[in-house]
């Protein structure tokens, strides 16, 4: 796994934090207003910064985070 793998890792494990935060610890079924890939889908080209503008992170959380992907 090179560096960039590693980092992306990270970010996907929180991702999948984030999309269940979102959808409020509930399924995402076909009646779901937003599918839990359309979920993914708009969080893979968002800024990181907007993790803290969902509420899914403090601005410190945000910061440990970029620390891990940097040491990764």
């Amino acid at each position: 796994m090179d560096l960039d793998e590693k980092a992306a890792a990270i970010l996907r494990e929180r991702m999948r934090m984030t999309e269940s935060d979102l959808s409020n610890g509930e399924e995402a079924g076909e009646d779901a207003a937003v599918s839990a890939e359309m979920s993914m889908a708009m969080m893979r080209y968002m800024p990181l910064r907007a993790f803290v503008s969902f509420g899914s992170m403090t601005l410190r959380e945000l910061e440990q985070l970029v620390e891990r992907m940097n040491e990764a």
